[in-house]
């Protein structure tokens, strides 16, 4: 109310003056006041306020999964805000589905074991007509059988407004939206240009009223045109798709191949689990994550670069400064990274991975703080440590991929040079020679292991290609 404002002012500045305090300050304070009780909640506001925080409240606690659900849908396009939705919903054990045609909607939404499943609006590519249309023909005509039935039953509307197209097919692909509609993603999408194909064809015929007679009584399962199969892509290229297509890993997570070797350096020491020292007496800690943003930086005080990087480990991140020479090192180990390695995996190849010691302690005033002592890539520590590797290979994939396999191998062989040097050390030290040794397993038949004269390292390059060649459990490191 002003008049009360106008008259509390001179109690105000009264009051100021018998305490002896600054009169000019004290009615600058006094103006801040006042210019925050013109927007100050009456009674009414406030109880309005209140309620709808009730209300919300309410809802969390009663139906987690559907509230949760809504949250996401309002912020689909936010990535941020979407992944501290997704780790609410594991903190709550509410299961997140990947988004699927036989289950999904334009919006997230909650199936009956109470799980939210992704809705289509997160999808790169799908808009908010084909989203409808594979409803109404789920909703209408059944689940869809494989993808060839989903090609053909949401090709276009009831008005032939064509609404699917290769690069929506595909982002449903890579997405996983179709998974279970073919033998794996990679044949899908091979055989995704046959699809639309046929769907063209079928929509054409029914457009000019072609349709055989008889097409009524046939049984459709003898009439689907095969697949062109493919072997299923690394688990890595998976991810990196979804990542591509979702905005975040859906089926897994790139770091997931390596979690026993993260084990093996950080003694099961995680990001979450990081524990500070006090101010005087630091704790000593070795994580391990992958790099996942990096910024090269100059700093104003010393006109040296440095790096601001953020490393994950699958459950948590955490964002480490590297200065002098960790921001060489570093600097070397993300171009070799880069730049190094022939693999089979192209694009989609092993991320960075750092082994990172750190002196963790909280300020005097509680703050924290993180100095990093040293940091190795974890391919690095693999090719100095690693004894043996064993490659798992199906038989079928062994007589498709053989030279390939062999290709890997031998683009990853210690040298004849490198090979006598190592025989050296191990006479100085009178100890066996280090190196990696080969175990090849195909199906059930376990080769002859390798003998010292043939030592390979093992490089992401290697592991790279065998995981694209075989997949992402054909490769065990042993230490």
């Amino acid at each position: 109310i002003a008049s009360e404002m106008a008259a509390q002012r001179s109690i105000f500045a009264e009051g100021a003056k018998s305490l002896g305090k600054d009169p000019d300050i004290c009615m600058k304070i006094f103006d801040q006041v006042e210019q925050f009780a013109k927007y100050g909640f009456n009674k009414s506001h406030s109880a309005a306020y209140a309620l709808v925080a009730w209300w919300t409240l309410w809802l969390k606690q009663h139906y987690p999964a559907e509230f949760l659900a809504a949250m996401m849908t309002a912020d689909c396009l936010k990535k941020e805000k979407l992944i501290s939705y997704i780790d609410e919903c594991a903190r709550l054990g509410i299961k997140v589905n990947a988004p699927h045609v036989n289950e999904g909607y334009f919006n997230f939404n909650v199936n009956d074991k109470g799980e939210v499943i992704f809705g289509f609006s997160a999808l790169k590519g799908i808009g908010e007509e084909l989203s409808n249309q594979i409803v109404k023909e789920r909703e209408n005509n059944g689940k869809f059988k494989n993808l060839f039935d989903f090609t053909k039953r949401v090709f276009a509307d009831k008005s032939g407004k064509r609404l699917l197209s290769s690069g929506s097919l595909e982002a449903l692909i890579e997405s996983g939206a179709l998974d279970g509609l073919g033998p794996n993603r990679a044949s899908m999408i091979a055989t995704s240009e046959k699809a639309l194909q046929c769907a063209t064809q079928n929509y054409n015929d029914k457009s000019c009223g072609q349709l055989d007679i008889f097409a009524a009584f046939e049984d459709n399962s003898l009439n689907t045109p095969e697949f062109c199969f493919k072997n299923e892509w690394s688990t890595n290229h998976k991810l990196q798709l979804e990542k591509a297509i979702v905005g975040l890993y859906m089926s897994g997570h790139p770091i997931e191949p390596f979690k026993n070797e993260i084990m093996h350096y950080c003694n099961g020491v995680s990001i979450g689990s990081m524990q500070p020292g006090s101010f005087d007496r630091p704790a000593y800690i070795r994580i391990a994550g992958m790099v996942t943003a990096s910024s090269k930086r100059i700093s104003k005080k010393t006109n040296k670069e440095f790096y601001i990087i953020t490393i994950d480990d699958g459950r948590d991140s955490k964002e480490l400064a590297l200065f002098d020479k960790n921001a060489a090192n570093y600097r070397n180990v993300e171009e070799a990274h880069n730049h190094g390695g022939d693999s089979d995996a192209g694009e989609f190849k092993t991320p960075l991975i750092l082994v990172v010691d750190l002196r963790y302690s909280l300020t005097e005033e509680g703050a924290e703080k993180i100095n990093v002592v040293s940091m190795r890539s974890l391919e690095d520590l693999r090719i100095r440590d690693a004894s043996n590797i064993t490659l798992n290979i199906t038989k079928k994939v062994f007589d498709e991929k053989a030279e390939q396999i062999n290709s890997a191998l031998m683009r990853n062989r210690i040298s004849r040079e490198e090979l006598d040097a190592l025989s050296r050390d191990a006479m100085l030290d009178h100890s066996p020679i280090k190196g990696c040794s080969v175990n090849i397993i195909i199906g059930n038949t376990q080769l002859k292991p390798s003998d010292k004269k043939y030592l390979i390292k093992p490089t992401n390059d290697l592991i790279d290609s065998m995981m694209e060649i075989a997949g992402s459990k054909s490769i065990r490191i042993n230490y």
